[in-house]
């Protein structure tokens, strides 16, 4: 790939890249009575009768129906709602307290299953990356397609990103001569649409210009376009990763791109990549749920990135022909959406995690 509006030269050997900056509750309202006591309750100043001693239901069944506050604490199980705040006294209308609500918001992250809630945003294509040591595929959750295991440098059953009942493992990479990667055919067309690929990366050591996924054509296969996407790390020789996205459609490859740094060695990282073509910064890209706001090409959003190139997990990979350019660390729960996912659904896996902002 060669440098021109925030174009990138792409060759058999890797990959240069350079990037311009662009400056691209729930109100629980528990209707109860207003003296709505827990437990036992007195039914209840209730305005449909006078309480009954011990929550009898006495002759006032309406007070009884409101005492259901009073009779089971409902009034106090919505204080459940709370967790950390109060219902507030005065009962009127049993509003729960604010701070409570800030209390659930505010909570820790971690604890979570990051995989269900990858799932539950309903992606495209799911690898969770977990299968047993030898096995020749890696199997999908959803997209009905497995994908291939490719040369000797590629070891299942690595140290899964976090700890989960559903979590089993993890994909390793090693850079190799013959060259290693997982390759997954199918019919997945990101066109001109908004996509987004999440994925936990662990970086282990420097092999220089390598790849977490692409989907991309390059120049030497005679194709006359060196389309697609890919995730780039430490191509044109500086501590990074680079976002990438050239139009089919560009003859000298005028791309866009996003360039935050690499993620520290040895560290599991959630990262996401977002492309939405209805926004000014239409590339973005998320370290553990925190969006990058750093440097960025001139963003000449738009065109389409369809091409019948392979995609490629821990690699990158031509229509034919052996992988290059493999990952050198570990991949685990990858997830191909065909929508742009929102900063929320995006830190919502990273905190399941325990890696949320």
């Amino acid at each position: 790939m060669r440098s021109l509006w925030g174009v990138c030269w792409v060759s058999l050997a890797g990959c240069t890249a350079a990037a311009l900056d662009l400056d691209d509750k729930r109100v629980a309202e528990t209707h109860t009575s207003s003296a709505g006591a827990p437990g036992g309750g007195a039914a209840g100043h209730g305005a449909a009768g006078a309480p009954g001693g011990g929550g009898a239901s006495g002759a006032s069944g309406h007070a009884a129906q409101a005492g259901q506050g009073g009779e089971g604490g409902q009034a106090n199980q919505g204080g459940q709602v709370n967790q950390g705040g109060q219902v507030n006294h005065g009962g009127q209308g049993g509003q729960v307290d604010q701070g409570g609500q800030a209390g659930q918001a505010g909570a820790a992250c971690g604890g979570g299953d990051p995989r269900a809630v990858a799932l539950s945003l309903g992606p495209q294509l799911y690898f969770p990356l977990d299968d047993p040591p030898g096995a020749p595929t890696v199997a999908e959750l959803v997209g009905g397609v497995d994908g291939l295991v490719v040369g000797a440098g590629v070891a299942l059953g690595a140290p899964p990103a976090f700890a989960s009942a559903s979590n089993q493992g993890a994909a390793r990479f090693t850079p190799s001569a013959v060259g290693a990667g997982v390759r997954v055919g199918g019919a997945l067309d990101l066109g001109a649409g908004p996509y987004t690929v999440s994925l936990f990366l662990r970086v282990r050591g420097d092999a220089g210009c390598v790849y977490a996924f692409a989907k991309q054509t390059f120049w030497d296969e005679g194709l006359g376009t060196n389309g697609g996407t890919s995730l780039h790390l430490r191509c044109g020789g500086s501590p990074t990763l680079l976002f990438n996205r050239v139009p089919t459609s560009q003859v000298e490859a005028l791309g866009e791109y996003v360039k935050p740094p690499l993620p520290a060695p040895e560290v599991w990282t959630h990262v996401v990549t977002r492309y939405d073509p209805t926004q000014l910064k239409g590339m973005r890209v998320f370290l553990d749920g925190a969006p990058y706001e750093g440097a960025s090409s001139s963003g000449l959003s738009g065109g389409s990135v369809s091409t019948p190139a392979p995609l490629m997990l821990g690699a990158a990979g031509r229509t034919t022909g052996a992988p290059f350019n493999t990952l050198q660390g570990d991949l685990d729960e990858v997830a191909i959406y065909t929508r742009a996912l929102d900063d929320q659904e995006i830190r919502a896996i990273a905190c399941a995690a325990g890696l949320g902002p």
